[in-house]
């Protein structure tokens, strides 16, 4: 299905349309409606876990875009973007076997966790932690004696650096049909990822396409090397082997 300005069209139970005011070069394929359903589920498992443990999270990236488009997820989009911080990190790595049941698995790898539905990966748990140097919010992981290294931040995604009062304090939205927490500043977020023009709808076949080969089995391996890795404080390893692993993937799903 295509959907440009006026498209309609379902996620689970939930009627959209495309709103008249974003921008369309040309149509966009709707991602298939299993996997919309599988991020349904998946956001709306992990958010509400996450509230039932009193663990503090925003949307972030483009489930935040997807909020400010389209109430909702981006419907050709193909993972959930979720950012936690340092005490919740912390706390729910003790709370990893109660998450997984009813095909929900958690996985701590990077970029702090990593979210399956049925053994293939929907999305991820960003790690977020205050550099007292920069005074900003970046990605923390990974974490070497409890101290964020900020690497993935600093090397990857200089664009995701954040005041306190754009994150703090968050706030509950409607998503979908369900309730979930996004940030203070939420067009300063988003501004910062996409550009300006945030409200103009794109699509990249290879990156929308990224996670089909996503496997549990592949990140269960991946995640011991990593541990191993930042047990013996191997960063340079840990960097060249996390951008080998992500572009073999990458190939893959082409």
């Amino acid at each position: 299905m295509l959907l440009t300005n006026g498209s309609t069209y379902k996620i689970c139970k939930v009627k959209h349309t495309i709103r008249p005011h974003l921008k369309f070069t040309k149509s966009i394929p709707m991602t298939d409606s299993y996997k919309l359903e599988c991020l349904y589920k998946v956001i709306k498992y992990t958010t509400e876990f996450l509230e039932s443990h009193n663990i503090d999270y925003c949307i972030e990236s483009g489930t935040l875009l997807g909020y400010r488009r389209h109430f909702g997820i981006i419907p050709w989009d193909n993972d959930v973007d979720i950012m936690i911080f340092r005490d919740g990190y912390f706390k729910l790595q003790k709370l990893l076997k109660e998450y997984n049941n009813d095909n929900f698995t958690i996985l701590e790898c990077t970029p702090g966790f990593k979210l399956f539905y049925n053994n293939i990966n929907y999305g991820e748990l960003f790690v977020y932690d205050y550099d007292e140097k920069t005074k900003k919010y970046k990605f923390g992981f990974p974490y070497i004696n409890n101290k964020p290294t900020f690497i993935i931040s600093d090397i990857y995604f200089t664009y995701s650096i954040y005041d306190k009062d754009e994150i703090f304090p968050t706030k509950k939205v409607k998503f979908e049909d369900f309730i979930v927490r996004a940030p203070n500043k939420i067009n300063n977020i988003l501004k910062k990822i996409f550009g300006n023009n945030f409200y103009e709808c794109k699509y990249s076949f290879t990156k929308n396409n990224f996670y089909e080969s996503f496997k549990l089995d592949k990140y269960k391996i991946f995640s011991k090397f990593e541990k191993l890795i930042i047990k013996y404080k191997l960063l340079i390893l840990y960097i060249i082997i996390h951008k080998f692993f992500e572009y073999n993937i990458s190939m893959n799903s082409k």
